[in-house]
């Protein structure tokens, strides 16, 4: 074999090496955000089942309550370790950083100010049974702006577009939410529901699907 060959050889060895770890990470991506919705959805539901009977007791649900998606978040990036690391070794490559602790500030701040304020004051009738959808379309819609684009710059043909798509579906879906909230209320926390989970389904699979395409 010539040198030419070899070094060639090596050459789609690397380029392979660096397909498989994007799409590894792209599989982290879809299956990581249908976790934690399975896992915000329990926790929401699980925090109007158990009745409220003081504010102490509120604001102790509704911790315990909302950590669950942030443990199954832990238990995601320590299962994908190997390559959430090779994504950076991959970046480190190109001479740039990635700046783990302003991606951890904003994951942080996108899924704990919104509901914060969403849930700060009933708005309309059965509020707190939809409020979640709001919550979570701004932490989306956060997460698209200022971590995935943060990632897709450092790292182009990485080009996640989970939170994106997650993101614009839910979006195109409000105002749909909002109507029923102003005219049917108690049937706004289901739609909903199912709204979410659709976003959630396309999103997962239009990424996979990405995923396996760039292979």
């Amino acid at each position: 074999m010539s040198v030419d060959s070899t070094l060639l050889a090596e050459k789609e060895l690397g380029e392979l090496a660096g397909k498989i770890i994007i799409y590894r990470y792209k599989v982290y991506s879809a299956s990581s955000i249908a976790l934690i919705v399975i896992a915000t959805i329990l926790a929401i539901f699980s925090f109007f089942i158990l009745v409220p009977e003081s504010l102490v007791y509120t604001i102790l649900i509704f911790v315990v309550a909302f950590s669950v998606p942030f443990a199954i978040v832990a238990i995601l990036i320590k299962a994908f370790r190997k390559a959430l690391r090779s994504v950076n070794f991959l970046i480190v490559a190109r001479g740039r950083e990635l700046n783990k602790t302003k991606l951890n500030i904003v994951a942080f701040l996108s899924y704990v100010i919104p509901f914060i304020l969403f849930y700060f004051k009933s708005l309309l009738p059965y509020w707190e049974q939809y409020a979640w959808y709001f919550a979570l379309v701004a932490a989306n819609t956060s997460m698209a702006l200022f971590y995935e684009k943060y990632i897709n710059r450092l790292l182009p043909e990485l080009s996640v577009k989970v939170y994106a798509v997650w993101s614009f579906l839910s979006l195109l879906f409000t105002p749909l939410i909002v109507y029923l909230a102003l005219t049917n209320p108690v049937k706004t926390g289901p739609v909903a529901l199912l709204v979410y989970l659709f976003a959630t389904l396309i999103s997962s699979i239009q990424e996979i699907y990405r995923a396996e395409k760039m292979l």
